[in-house]
């Protein structure tokens, strides 16, 4: 790669993406004023523009499939986050399958009380409280499929299929809701019985089996485990629905209800509901979603942060134990997947530095939050005195450590106890001592015994940490080697999801945080600054991007041009403080816009603005006239819609992970 144009988060006049649905796919100390520069802004020159037509930008992109994929493993994806789908075919049956997924359905086996047995006590993830197999919607048309196409269309972020049958054809198209539980299936085909008639087409729920996935790769293993009963499967009035019980009490319910407008046209909703620890409430929410959106116009298709945030830092705070030291330390407790060397289970760590981040960074972001709030919390003082109280992070001479009397002394494919570098800077890369500390901290992480227990999201997180550290060669030297394949047992499959050893275990996290590392190249805001092109590798010489944001609510674009900031526009959606960070411009910046600007040079490349709510800063250096314009960078030649099965294409067997029915 050698430049990038990221895509926008507001409505283009090349088109509106429909906020409705997505695809599953984009964080200090302050220093004293050094001068102050007022400037006179120009005549109100255009609104930032571009050269892009964002759909067809974005479609070269798109994944491609040029003969329908047979496993979910490489199939298409949607979703929100908490509920999805998986789009595939199986084409012997002559059908296609909509695998549901909702990452929150689990087993509590070991807290029946609760929705899950994470963090009790001799709990593991393999039977205690694995993710359950909810099933799959199949659809099938009314013929035999000859053959079938997909994509995924990254700007309307959905799935859309073409099914070529001995009857016609059949098309669909699948989306997840922005914040619903909710699949949406449109459906629409030319299919002709003998008569002239419309082939009718036709869904099966296809249950799936509550059982731990374990028991399925590992036969030998578990043998004492007792599966969960059986799906109950049944039609309320015109919804289908499937409850599934659990051994150790609650149930989680799928619903779903075709809205047939026309002989050959029709849309699927569907939706999957977990009121686990309760039972009986599953299903009257699913059925409830689902008749909802059916009675809605699909063109119509947002619990505040603070009150949840507050219990969450209750939690912590009532663990809380004051040291001889004169600080708060907290109890042992886990730091993901990390034993002390010649153990095999996870062990737990008082004051781990995994938990003191987690905790530093909730804390920080309370009383934050709060400082606005009319009237303020009644524990805003208690968070700031614990804040004040709290242990610092525990640290030794390779750097920070997993927890107290625990240093990292062995290769470990987290960076869990780097948290507090990235992703929430609570550590701050801008003061000297913390910088020296996370440096150390990244590399001896990546360097120990060889990286050998490194895996692919090892490579994409630490492209994120160096770009925090402002490496950008660094930072994209690390993808480059996951993308090519130096884990060995860790690659991307035809469909970016990422897979490790054998291929029957796709996950969609890495190639997330591989994303994300890219725009961390392009905008970083922490420590109340709005960093434009903070870690751009030298090679990308050419880069824009237009409307990232940034934390303040900020609309961010900017273009580099021979290896230099060309320009850099602000809006700022919210009224809050604006500093901007430009580390290649040394002297302060011309600001343009519809009124005159106070800049305020605080720091070399560091600029303040008075920027109000609605408004937009147009900033260039000195002596330069540059088109605020932003614009594509070329596709490298055949490197486009790279990822998708190709005619031809070999799918390893590997990657099958056999249907197995309760």
């Amino acid at each position: 790669m050698t430049a990038i144009a990221s895509a926008p988060l507001t409505d283009r006049a090349a088109g509106k993406p429909p906020l409705r649905r997505t695809a599953g796919f984009p964080a200090a100390a302050s220093f004293l004023a050094l001068f102050f520069l007022s400037v006179t802004a120009h005549a109100a020159p255009p609104a930032v523009s571009d050269r892009i037509d964002w759909p067809a930008f974005l479609a070269r992109h798109d994944l491609v499939w040029e003969q329908f994929p047979p496993s979910w493993n490489t199939g298409g994806f949607t979703g929100n986050g908490q509920l999805g789908l998986m789009v595939y075919a199986t084409l012997p049956d002559h059908r296609v399958d909509f695998h549901l997924g909702r990452t929150d359905v689990t087993d509590h086996r070991k807290a029946p009380n609760s929705k899950t047995s994470f963090g009790v006590p001799g709990a593991n993830v393999h039977y205690d409280f694995p993710r359950l197999d909810i099933g799959r919607l199949a659809l099938r048309p009314a013929g035999k499929i000859i053959s079938g196409t997909m994509r995924q269309d990254l700007w309307h972020a959905e799935v859309t299929g073409t099914l070529v049958t001995d009857l016609g054809t059949l098309t669909f198209r699948a989306y997840t809701h922005r914040d619903r539980m909710l699949d949406v299936i449109d459906v629409a085909s030319t299919e002709r019985l003998a008569d002239g008639r419309a082939a009718p087409w036709r869904w099966e729920f296809r249950p799936g089996n509550p059982i731990a996935p374990r028991r399925l790769t590992h036969p030998k293993d578990g043998l004492d485990y007792v599966t969960n009963p059986p799906p109950v499967v049944a039609r309320d009035a015109d919804v289908g629905t499937c409850v599934q019980t659990l051994l150790a009490g609650g149930d989680y319910a799928t619903a779903w209800l075709e809205n047939k407008t026309a002989p050959d046209h029709g849309t699927l909703f569907v939706s999957i509901a977990n009121e686990i620890p309760r039972a009986g409430a599953s299903l009257p929410l699913a059925v409830e979603t689902v008749r909802a959106a059916a009675g809605e116009n699909p063109a119509a298709l947002r619990a505040h942060w603070l009150p949840k945030a507050a219990r969450v830092a209750d939690a912590y705070l009532a663990r809380l134990l004051p040291g001889d030291d004169g600080k708060l330390h907290l109890p042992p407790m886990q730091s993901p997947e990390y034993h002390p060397p010649g153990s095999t289970t996870t062990a737990l760590f008082a004051d781990s530095n995994f938990n003191l981040a987690l905790l530093r960074w909730l804390l920080n972001t309370l009383i934050a939050t709060s400082a606005d709030a009319t009237p303020a919390p009644a524990a805003l003082a208690r968070w700031r005195q614990t804040l004040a109280d709290l242990t610092p992070f525990v640290t030794g001479p390779d750097g920070l450590m997993i927890g107290r009397g625990q240093a990292l002394e062995m290769s470990h494919r987290h960076y869990s106890h780097l948290l507090a570098l990235y992703p929430l800077f609570q550590l701050n890369p801008d003061d000297p001592a913390d910088r020296t500390l996370v440096d150390k901290s990244v590399v001896h992480w990546h360097r120990l015994e060889g990286g050998k227990r490194l895996a692919g999201y090892s490579y994409t997180g630490a492209a994120s940490l160096y770009a925090a550290l402002g490496r950008g060669d660094d930072a994209v030297g690390m993808l480059t080697t996951f993308l090519n394949g130096a884990p060995g047992n860790a690659y991307l499959s035809q469909n970016t999801f990422y897979f490790e050893v054998g291929g029957k275990n796709p996950v969609i996290e890495t190639p997330l945080s591989g994303a994300a590392a890219v725009a961390d190249f392009l905008l970083q805001s922490w420590g109340g600054k709005l960093r434009v092109f903070p870690a751009t590798p030298a090679a990308w010489a050419d880069a824009s991007f237009r409307d990232l944001r940034g934390q303040g609510g900020f609309l961010v674009s900017a273009r580099r041009t021979a290896g230099r900031t060309a320009w850099v526009a602000v809006q700022s959606l919210a009224g809050e403080p604006c500093v901007v960070k430009i580390a290649d411009w040394s002297a302060p910046p011309v600001a343009t816009g519809a009124r005159r600007f106070t800049l305020k040079q605080i720091a070399p490349g560091e600029f303040s603005l008075d920027l109000k709510k609605g408004e937009t800063v147009r900033l260039s250096p000195p002596g330069t006239a540059p088109d605020f314009t932003a614009a594509p960078v070329a596709p490298t030649t055949g490197r486009a819609n790279f990822y998708g099965v190709k005619i031809g294409e070999k799918i390893p067997t590997t990657h099958v992970w056999p249907e197995t029915l309760p």
